[in-house]
């Protein structure tokens, strides 16, 4: 073997040994709200704003968060959220409370509307899952009616899901949101 043919021997290992370190591309995800949550008109009702959540900085990344041991979370490097989870859930919350309040009308902040006197603002300090195939919700939400608190309710929720995959872990966080968003309106409809 010549000392050219191993020098491109050698360049064509280092690419191949490049390409396997690379890992594979990320897979997008997006919350999956359900089709039958129709926007209701108007009708001259009071206005509900809600606010756009606010996630621990643990949960601000693109990326899935997986709890690996109690005190251990990790991040997902290859399964993303886009858009942001932040507008995600923001954008999942306006749309189903539309669908179950009906005495107020609930509008986010990206929809022109001067800022209301009712707000709606949501934490969340838990949106992970765990090895044992379980998703957790964990934090707050505030209803604020003229500058003053009418509700304040910490929520934790979890699923445990049997099907497998990544689409299966989106599909049980929308359920967990959907559970959220009923439990708030409730409330609210009071």
């Amino acid at each position: 073997m010549t000392g050219r043919m191993k020098i491109k021997r050698f360049i064509v290992l280092c690419c191949l040994f490049l390409t396997s370190c690379a890992g594979s591309p990320p897979a997008y995800y997006r919350l999956s709200v359900p089709e039958y949550l129709a926007k209701p008109s108007y009708n001259g009702r009071p206005t509900l704003q809600v606010l756009p959540v606010q996630l621990m900085p643990h949960l601000a990344s693109s990326k899935m968060v997986f709890q690996q041991t109690p005190q251990q979370f990790n991040y997902v490097e290859s399964h993303v959220w886009m858009p942001s989870l932040k507008d995600q859930i923001t954008e999942f919350l306006v749309l189903s409370l539309q669908a179950e309040v009906t005495n107020y009308w609930i509008v986010g902040l990206s929809q022109g509307v001067r800022l209301s006197k009712n707000k709606l603002l949501v934490s969340f300090s838990r949106f992970d899952f765990d090895k044992q195939s379980r998703v957790h919700l964990q934090g707050h939400w505030q209803w604020i009616k003229s500058g003053e608190i009418i509700h304040d309710e910490p929520f934790t929720l979890s699923e445990q899901i049997s099907e497998t995959g990544y689409d299966a872990l989106v599909s049980a966080f929308s359920r967990q949101l959907l559970r959220l968003s009923t439990d708030i309106a409730m409330r609210v409809m009071r």
